[in-house]
């Protein structure tokens, strides 16, 4: 497990917006966190809400009450329900970045709302590349977002997705052909 992601752990544990979220519904990670690939302190999870709760009322609380704890520098909310961007996720998104002073830096937390059957299903993808990943394929994929961490200061977007595909799914191992097939997605890099 790496620094960034015992950090991460850290914060999850003591800092007070995540039992904030959790009083709304049950709380899932994905992305680089729920697969150890952490570069940067970016972390992502899903919410399914409680039984007869509305999303939209949902995020207007956690705003209020993310707004009057200590910490929070930014706040965004983005409707990618009303609004599709795909490739991302169709659902409510409210971004926040947060102070731990335990790391003394920000942490980027993107939290989802979303329905359950989407979280499933995500869940299920999540779990199968985390199956999946040998130490041969971790060890690729870290030295990629390292790579784009240090060029840029966090992998592109979306570039982590598709590379978890290209290198799991696909069992690529050159570089020219992942490259390629992540530009095949729309990656910018």
């Amino acid at each position: 497990m790496s620094d960034l992601q015992q950090k991460a752990d850290k914060f999850i544990q003591t800092a007070p917006y995540f039992e904030i979220i959790r009083a709304h519904g049950h709380l899932y990670s994905t992305g680089s966190y729920f697969l150890n690939t952490m570069t940067w302190p970016d972390i992502d999870m899903q919410l399914c809400l409680d039984k007869d709760r509305d999303a939209k009322e949902t995020i207007a609380a956690l705003a209020s009450s993310f707004i009057k704890t200590k910490g929070i520098k930014k706040l965004q909310y983005i409707d990618f329900l009303s609004y599709p961007r795909p490739p991302m996720t169709e659902g409510h998104c409210l971004c926040m970045t947060a102070f731990d002073e335990n790391f003394q830096n920000f942490w980027k937390n993107d939290l989802w709302i979303l329905p359950f059957s989407e979280i499933q299903e995500n869940q299920e993808f999540m779990n199968h590349l985390k199956e999946q990943m040998t130490p041969e394929h971790h060890a690729l994929i870290m030295a990629f977002k390292y790579e784009w961490t240090t060029l840029y200061g966090r992998p592109p977007k979306m570039a982590s997705y598709y590379l978890y595909q290209a290198v799991i799914l696909e069992n690529l191992q050159e570089r020219q052909k992942i490259e390629t097939y992540l530009r095949s997605k729309n990656v910018k890099i």
